[in-house]
């Protein structure tokens, strides 16, 4: 059944280029009479790609990994030419850089709008070309011609009279194509901009908690896909001889439509350039063909066909068909990898969805993990380790995760190193392996590992530190710690550090405080029995909040979480820390203020 499944993604990871070589089998049978095949008909095509928004699409697949889209390119598209034109006249090479600049300062434009004010990508990039068109007609009444040898350099070919079946030589167009593809191709595997356009389309939230700079990474791809489309148009003025008013009309959903056809997700986070590349020979492939039919056949079913395919692309991309799992009964599970580099380390995140039908689902946030050790996120009302509640518990889903990367590794080993009451939320640490498991309960021990909280506390908690020094004596029988005296049998020393950060007024609970918090030991519900002492209980606590213990006004789950995490790899012994800032709505009042 592995097998099967490791062959069933092999080829859905490459079905773009399966659908290519299908699609230049059948039509070179079909149509061979047509010289399909023929070099010069080739190169044509790839011309032809060149020429009418292959580059769009390269610079499209940027926006649309980030989740984000941009209808403007083929305004810049027309107008690069036509600014390098009218500049070129005075000088050339100025007249080259003007041209391009109106990409950048474009893809900048959308970019701020979209990061800063907040606008929809689509609305910020329909404004852009309607503005873009309009500035075409004002400063040219009619096509800009380009002359000059510095200004028509894109009508250079090579080994011309070289190639057999070929009158003419290679366009340098076509080289400038395929450099351009391995170009992004590079950028997207090899650069941090690269790596977190993926991390900012797939879950642009986690991203941004994991330290992304995601409004730069948008920034960026905007201006990636600007400047693109007006090298584009550069490009085609500089060949064709003028830059005319209404070229790139309609181009940009060409180039969504390319990268569809490509196998790039529409919603983000997944897709390669080279499907892109692939993508566009595939639809002018289908537009060669359209001009070997009979003149009895409209072009127009052109577009239909397109829209089509663009459809079937986009169902194979959905999560519905993904999903279905005929005769089965098994939760799915989806693994998601988004790969950034913090602080110069790889970090490696995984979100797995369990869905189940016949209970609740859990989303399991995997900070980072490698072969030693895994950091995740843990949500409230999920145990930290092995329970038979209904409710499940991390370690068991932990173990559920190893199993279905490593099916024939055997029983996982998971080593539990602290824990969060269940209705706590934040960030732990489990180890892989024994090793790690000791190592990282020693840091634990002797204080190496430092975790911090954030807690809403009832009542006004000063913003400077104060340190908590109390004796703990847990009650085993109902669960619950209270403040001693020192010296009393069993009682442990307690110790933490807290200082508010921010306060509000909220009705009927009085005054909170959003408070951060420090442990220097580890006992037994600690810093709610501390905070309590020292009368400030948290919000939601029903054992040792009085406000919240009465029948029906409690909260399923208490305003603290473990939101930074501090420690020494075990194995590298580099520093490592992770930040994560908590949910729910009582902490969410506080970013309002």
């Amino acid at each position: 059944m592995n097998k099967k499944n490791d062959i069933r993604q092999m080829l859905y990871s490459k079905s773009v280029v399966l659908a290519f070589l299908l699609l230049v089998i059948v039509t070179s049978i079909v149509f061979r009479d047509k010289n399909f095949l023929s070099t010069n008909n080739v190169f044509n095509i790839l011309l032809k790609a060149a020429k009418n928004g292959g580059f769009l699409a390269l610079g499209m697949t940027f926006v649309i990994l980030c989740a984000e889209i941009d209808l403007s390119v083929g305004a810049v598209f027309a107008l690069s030419g036509v600014v390098m034109g009218l500049v070129g006249q005075i000088n050339p090479i100025l007249g080259i850089i003007c041209g391009i600049l109106v990409g950048v300062v474009s893809g900048l434009m959308i970019g701020i709008m979209v990061t800063k004010m907040r606008i929809s990508s689509w609305i910020a990039s329909l404004a852009m070309m309607f503005a873009l068109r309009g500035v075409i007609l004002i400063i040219a009444k009619k096509s800009v011609a380009v002359s000059g040898s510095i200004l028509t350099f894109a009508n250079t070919q090579f080994f011309k009279g070289m190639i057999p079946g070929m009158k003419s030589g290679i366009s340098i167009l076509v080289f400038i194509l395929f450099i351009m593809t391995f170009l992004c191709m590079y950028v997207a595997r090899n650069t941090k901009f690269g790596m977190g356009i993926y991390a900012v389309g797939g879950n642009c939230e986690a991203a941004r908690m994991m330290g992304v700079d995601v409004d730069r990474i948008k920034i960026k791809a905007f201006i990636c896909c600007g400047t693109i489309a007006a090298f584009s148009g550069v490009l085609l003025a500089s060949s064709s001889g003028s830059a005319v008013l209404s070229a790139g009309n309609v181009y940009e959903t060409y180039a969504i439509a390319m990268c569809a056809i490509g196998g790039i997700k529409l919603s983000g986070g997944e897709g390669k350039f080279s499907g892109t590349f692939f993508g566009i020979l595939i639809y002018f492939i289908i537009n060669t063909i359209f001009t070997y039919l009979p003149s009895g056949i409209s072009v127009h079913w052109q577009s239909i066909i397109m829209g089509i395919l663009v459809l079937i692309s986009v169902g194979v991309q959905s999560e519905v068909l993904h999903n279905i799992k005929i005769g089965r009964k098994k939760s799915v599970v989806r693994i998601k990898k988004l790969i950034y580099d913090i602080k110069g380390e790889n970090i490696l995140a995984l979100y797995i969805i369990y869905r189940n039908k016949k209970r609740r689902s859990h989303f399991v946030e995997i900070l980072y993990e490698d072969a030693h050790i895994l950091v995740v996120w843990k949500p409230a009302g999920l145990d930290s380790q092995s329970s038979r509640g209904i409710g499940g518990d991390m370690v068991s889903q932990i173990r559920q995760h190893i199993h279905n990367l490593s099916p024939k590794a055997g029983e996982p080993y998971v080593g539990v190193i602290h824990r969060l009451d269940k209705p706590v939320s934040g960030i732990l640490v489990y180890a892989k392996e024994k090793k790690a498991a000791a190592v990282l309960s020693s840091q634990l021990s002797d204080g190496t590992m430092k975790k911090q909280y954030l807690a809403v506390a009832c009542g006004k908690v000063d913003k400077n530190v104060d340190n908590f020094v109390d004796y703990l004596l847990k009650d085993g029988k109902n669960n619950v710690s209270r403040i001693v005296d020192m010296g009393i049998s069993g009682a442990k020393k307690a110790e933490l550090e807290c200082r508010g950060l921010k306060c509000l007024q909220m009705e009927p609970y009085g005054v909170l405080t959003l408070t951060e918090i420090t442990l220097k030991t580890g006992r037994h519900h600690q810093i709610r029995v501390q905070m309590a002492g020292h009368g400030f209980p948290l919000f939601g606590d029903r054992k040792y909040n009085p406000d919240f213990q009465t029948a029906g006004k409690g909260m399923e789950h208490i305003a603290l979480s473990a939101y930074r995490l501090s420690f020494l790899h075990p194995t590298t012994q580099k520093a490592m820390e992770y930040c994560r800032m908590p949910d729910g709505e009582v902490f969410r009042k506080f970013d309002k203020i």
